[in-house]
């Protein structure tokens, strides 16, 4: 903390990749995190320094976790709105960082989180992503993000939202195209989830059998800063 707050942008930036270490740790998160980083982690995310902006976005990939106490105390800074901005970031990684933390923020969150996160992407911004990204490492974590938002115990209220045959549709119509084996193993399990979901036996797709050793890892790593290229997790 005395680092960072120094006036040498080298210890800045040694004191957040360390903060981002430390955010890797479940058993960290839990109980090391507290009100003066998160503060700190708010001062870097909105700098002018983009080296610090990404770091700190890093890090904030996994303090927004349900289970990190820095959570509530970042959501109450404005972090959704910050993470959002990112989304449109000339800077590639920072883009990345924003849609992997929304990710990391609706993991196992609430109904109003999850609406809100829904309602700062837009119904319309998601399927126009999910239709257009060509980005892989955005299309996962796209991907990611929406079988978190479909909890089963919040499906039935907010897949209506999305209207449920055309989401269906729409990630039907990407199985069929040409991607990776991720990101249509991200497309299977979304469409298993939400078929699972279903309780009307004749809206249901077929989609192929998923392994449960397939599904995304909660720590991935995605290169987001020029610092020996830490991963966002």
């Amino acid at each position: 903390i005395e680092c960072y707050r120094s006036n040498h942008r080298s210890l800045q930036l040694a004191a957040l990749c360390l903060f981002h270490g430390l955010s890797r740790s479940v058993h960290q998160l839990r109980t090391t995190f507290n009100d003066t980083i998160c503060d700190v982690l708010l001062d870097a995310v909105k700098s002018s320094d983009l080296s610090l902006v990404k770091i700190a976005s890093s890090v904030i990939s996994n303090t927004v976790l349900e289970f990190s106490t820095c959570r509530a105390r970042l959501l109450s800074g404005g972090i959704l709105d910050i993470l959002l901005a990112f989304l449109t970031h000339s800077d590639h990684d920072l883009s990345i960082n924003g849609m992997w933390a929304l990710r990391n923020l609706s993991y196992l969150s609430t109904l109003k989180i999850k609406q809100d996160v829904i309602h700062g992407l837009t119904i319309d911004r998601i399927y126009s992503l999910l239709e257009q990204c060509t980005d892989e490492r955005f299309l996962i974590c796209l991907l990611s993000l929406l079988r978190n938002i479909f909890n089963e115990k919040d499906t039935q209220i907010i897949l209506p939202m999305f209207n449920s045959v055309k989401l269906l549709t729409t990630l039907q119509k990407m199985r069929e195209k040409n991607y990776s084996v991720e990101i249509s193993r991200e497309i299977r399990i979304l469409i298993d989830h939400l078929n699972s979901s279903n309780a009307a036996p004749r809206q249901r797709l077929p989609s192929d059998p998923v392994n449960p050793s397939c599904r995304t890892s909660l720590f991935p790593e995605y290169a987001c800063d020029e610092m020996d290229e830490l991963d966002c997790l």
